[in-house]
């Protein structure tokens, strides 16, 4: 059954700014139609407006003629899938967790996994490479693997449209070839594949149709050849450049010559086989040609200096013009922070995450933010430039987030990507300062660091005549969407606080180093004596409700003496330092040696 998926007329506004105007273009069933452009082009936009993720201004997208809108999303889940840039999946699911997510628009609406879903999630594993880390926490993973993780959940979703954004950024030439030539595969079952590229060499190569886009606009559409003109570079990228040799045809679903099957990755061999194919220095000539700003490194000034002024962080040198005042926070735990050190005055954009109670210890001050962000680590240069920031702060802690941060700063807007992560209280108050400086608010951050020191000081001078023995087995538990259930690991704030507090984490009795996900025997087996669970929605207590009135939890010396403490998860973000958390876990577990906190926030 044919298959076919069109914009016509369509228009994108994000931020009170037009990012596409008037595009018309679609994609059949046996084509591989790749997006290319200079930065800035519109072409994640495009895509998401093809998935149905952003509302058109004027315009509409149909699938094989009805309104993306008319089409229920479990239904329309199962005919499109997205390959996105990079994910807000910050938590520790397996690399199969994740790919089982693809199934989820096939089962009911309280169905569970079976037999046949795992089959489809093991067998998409394979095909991308990756099934050697299917027990590997998504977090652990660089940015190429979770690329081909995410690439094998859309997979596993079995769609009839793949829409892929990037989907080889963070990848080395040979997982390059290897991924687009099982797209390549795909496409010619009679597939429809949408990818955004940069690299013009394997669009090329690869796809069947090429759409040419800058400035928001569709500037060529047609087969590589006649696309890749020299005229069309000039104008969509501003340089001169020889044109690459498309090697796919480009009729649909007609045979060319790829990279090897999916099942085996190209050798030294394949990945030469043909004839190299190469625009000399076209990225730093575009960027010449465009005038992008460098980063010059000067002295790190002193607290008291004013703008300009240069912050190091990771090592790099960021140059800010000027005071900042319109301030985009992508990340939850850098938005926390900056909402505290400048409140929603100068920060301008910051995670929607951020005005829920429950997960933030900023929601007030969030809700006053004029453009809340729909994800909190979903990297959309173009939205952020169309906002006109005067500096951009995030976790740069991945592949794909440093990607980000270089087109930020290509563009000539001062980015600070915080490399570190945000695991202990030692990052938590090197994070601030850093984030102090770049916002010209020294003084607050000084304040903060302060205060998270005395308060924290305060509670593990009062435990630190505290044997081994004394620190009760306790159990910190989250609990997510899924039905995963976990303790923190030793990389997380979480593990920081109770270690504070006085406790012994349950993760250390079981001998978990990595992901913290535990399940109602292991739980058992560490019998803890406290219990702690982290409340995500508001439901307090009925939410782990399932888990904590399991019949083999009576036995736990924590239910049976019903020790359990129901703490907002928002205590515990890195954004705060886990400063409350400690405070009440410790009065909790230790009420003759720490007084409970008379204002806890």
């Amino acid at each position: 059954m044919s298959i076919h998926l069109a914009a016509r007329d369509l228009a994108v506004d994000l931020g009170g700014s037009r990012i596409l105007h008037a595009v018309d273009a679609d994609a059949r069933d046996g084509e591989f139609v790749g997006v290319i452009g200079p930065n800035g082009a519109g072409k994640s936009t495009l895509l998401r407006a093809l998935a149905g993720t952003v509302p058109p201004a004027r315009g509409e997208v149909r699938l094989d003629g009805t309104t993306i809108e008319g089409i229920a999303p479990r239904e329309l889940a199962r005919l499109v899938a997205s390959v996105p840039q990079n994910t807000a999946l910050t938590f520790a699911f397996t690399a199969t967790e994740v790919v089982l997510m693809g199934r989820h628009a096939h089962l009911g609406r309280f169905a569970v996994e079976g037999d046949r879903d795992l089959l489809i999630t093991t067998e998409a594993l394979h095909r991308t490479g990756m099934a050697g880390f299917a027990e590997r926490g998504f977090p652990s993973l660089s940015g190429g693997e979770r690329q081909l993780v995410l690439l094998a959940k859309a997979l596993a979703q079995q769609p009839r449209i793949l829409l892929l954004d990037e989907p080889i950024s963070a990848l080395d030439i040979r997982h390059q070839l290897a991924v687009l030539s099982l797209v390549g595969e795909l496409v010619d079952t009679g597939l429809v594949a949408v990818a955004a590229l940069h690299d013009l060499n394997l669009a090329a190569r690869f796809c069947t149709r090429l759409i040419l886009m800058a400035g928001g606009r569709v500037l060529a559409d047609g087969p590589p050849d006649q696309v890749l003109t020299p005229d069309a570079l000039r104008t969509a990228y501003g340089v001169r450049a020889p044109t690459p040799t498309p090697t796919r045809s480009s009729s649909p679903r007609s045979p060319s010559t790829r990279a090897p099957p999916a099942h085996r990755l190209p050798s030294e061999e394949d990945c030469v086989r043909k004839p190299p194919i190469l625009i000399a220095g076209l990225a730093l000539a575009a960027l010449a040609a465009c005038g992008a700003p460098a980063t010059t490194p000067s002295a790190t000034a002193s607290s008291a200096e004013s703008f300009p002024r240069t912050v190091e962080v990771g090592g790099e040198q960021v140059r800010i013009e000027a005071e900042p005042q319109r301030v985009i926070a992508i990340s939850t735990d850098v938005g926390e922070v900056a909402l505290h050190l400048v409140g929603p005055e100068r920060v301008i954009a910051a995670p929607a995450y951020l005005q829920d109670p429950n997960t933030s210890s900023v929601p007030d001050l969030a809700r006053q933010v004029e453009h809340p962000l729909a994800s909190s680590v979903g990297a959309d240069p173009e939205q952020f430039l169309s906002l006109d920031p005067d500096l951009v702060l995030l976790t740069a802690t991945h592949d794909t987030e440093q990607d980000a941060l270089a087109l930020l700063r290509q563009a000539g807007v001062p980015a600070v990507g915080i490399p570190e992560t945000w695991a202990g209280f030692d990052d938590y108050r090197r994070n601030v300062e850093i984030l102090g400086r770049a916002l010209g608010a020294e003084d607050r951050a000084q304040e903060l660091v302060a205060e998270h020191e005395r308060r924290v000081n305060a509670v593990t001078d009062a435990l630190a005549g505290l044997s081994a023995e004394e620190r009760p087995v306790t159990a910190v538990l989250r609990l997510f969407d899924s039905g995963s259930l976990y303790v923190p690991s030793p990389s997380t704030m979480s593990y920081a606080v109770l270690e504070a507090a006085g406790g012994e984490n349950v993760a250390d009795v079981l001998g978990l180093t990595e992901s913290g996900k535990v399940d109602i025997e292991q739980l058992v087996a560490a019998a803890p004596s406290h219990i702690v669970v982290l409340d995500s929605t508001g439901e307090g207590r009925a939410r782990f409700a399932e888990i904590l009135g399991h019949p083999g939890m009576a036995a736990v010396p924590a239910i049976a003496a019903d020790r359990v403490l129901v703490l907002p998860s928002s205590e515990v973000s890195s954004g705060t330092g886990g400063v409350a958390a400690v405070e009440k876990i410790a009065a909790w577990l230790h009420p003759e040696l720490v007084e409970a906190p008379e204002n806890p926030r």
